[in-house]
């Protein structure tokens, strides 16, 4: 099919089989009838009509995975890691997407003959000239009216269960949380924002994710986890096993903490310590103030700990809310290479969301006393040896 060279040269689509076609968009000697299956890593020919009809095109964002992976394909020929990355990263459902498509093309169909019936004008075109005009306008007199400090407008707008929680925060100098997660589950994040367990199992019915607890010992499964200040490395060991390319560190807002229905666990939420709490009384403002408490005989000041950071490295925030794109601060990488790739495929966001951070990877700098005191872990008994990296 030759290199397609840029990716406006291209057409991608999904057909019943849920395999990825590629398809140049200039006449060349091979005729419109040859597509690209990325999912056989063959050449395949759909020379009748009714063959093409059920294909259906895919989104911008699997389309740059498609592109790039033809591209390797072409200059390295290497069939068996093209088609493993493409199970991996073009996992789709063509019933879900083909609907979307009929939805879509309805969608735009009754807008057109609802709004513009007797205009020969392209009416989107119109539209838009009218939005950025409106637009323009708007900045225009917000430059020239009087600023209002955003602090004072949020203070008006918090209850007083608020107010002292974002006091918290502002005195232990707390600049972000943090959630670890496997690299396949990103395209969703992007998309949807962080979701609670019980979503995720619903949506990996019809998408290739990947869960991390299958256990969820602490029993709250609509409940999104969470850390203050630092990863809580002891669990995200158990789950990456040094395999640190395949997963992610996403730092977020620390707003979060009163904008969101949250419960703050002052150890690890699956621990015998917290399952003894009622869920009702982690979301008191006390709750909080409790991760920065000393623990039986451990001082906070024998740690050397950040303020930010709670006592126990395994103290949880349960977000009982979606958390939306927005709230993301930073997505951190391992591989730098893995961290470009996805600047590629989500070019939509700033450059700067992504980051290649080794540090998030590793342990707290309490990681000595923890390996010495392994009895400190009231946790310990809920999770198998593997878990904790000493």
């Amino acid at each position: 099919m030759g290199d397609f060279g840029y990716i406006e040269n291209i057409r991608v689509y999904i057909n019943r089989d849920e395999h990825v076609l590629v398809q140049g968009t200039r006449p060349t000697r091979m005729g419109h009838d040859k597509f690209f299956d990325l999912h056989l890593c063959e050449t395949i020919t759909l020379s009748e009509a009714s063959e093409r009809e059920p294909l259906v095109e895919i989104d911008e964002n699997e389309k740059k995975i498609a592109f790039r992976l033809y591209n390797q394909w072409k200059q390295w020929g290497k069939k068996d890691k093209i088609i493993e990355q493409a199970e991996a990263y073009l996992s789709l459902n063509y019933n879900r997407i083909r609907q979307e498509e009929q939805q879509n093309a309805q969608s735009s169909n009754d807008r057109i003959t609802n709004q513009y019936p007797n205009t020969k004008q392209n009416p989107f075109d119109k539209e838009l000239e009218q939005r950025q005009k409106k637009t323009s306008q708007a900045a225009i007199k917000q430059q020239n009216k009087p600023r209002v400090k955003e602090t004072q407008k949020i203070e008006q707008a918090l209850n007083p269960k608020e107010k002292a929680i974002k006091k918290i925060v502002e005195e232990r100098k707390i600049t972000s949380l943090f959630h670890f997660t496997h690299i396949q589950n990103l395209k969703s994040i992007m998309k949807r924002g962080l979701l609670s367990r019980t979503e995720v199992e619903e949506l990996a019915k019809t998408e290739l994710l990947q869960i991390n607890d299958n256990k969820r010992l602490d029993k709250q499964r609509e409940a999104i986890c969470l850390s203050i200040g630092f990863p809580n490395y002891l669990m995200f060991y158990s789950y990456h096993q040094g395999n640190y390319d395949d997963w992610v560190v996403i730092s977020l807002e620390p707003e979060i903490l009163w904008k969101y229905n949250c419960a703050f666990c002052h150890r690890n939420a699956a621990s015998n310590e917290c399952q003894h709490i009622d869920i009702n009384s982690r979301k008191w403002v006390e709750a909080l103030k409790r991760l920065f408490d000393d623990i039986n005989d451990v001082k906070r000041e024998d740690l050397h700990l950040p303020k930010s950071f709670p006592t126990d490295p395994q103290a949880e925030v349960l977000v009982f809310d979606r958390i939306p794109v927005d709230d993301i601060q930073k997505i951190y990488f391992y591989n730098n290479e893995k961290m470009i790739y996805y600047q590629v495929l989500f070019d939509k966001y700033p450059k700067t969301l992504f980051d290649c951070e080794i540090d998030y990877f590793k342990w707290r700098v309490d990681y000595e006393h923890w390996r010495v005191n392994q009895n400190n872990f009231d946790n310990k008994a809920n999770f198998n040896e593997d878990d904790i990296p000493f």
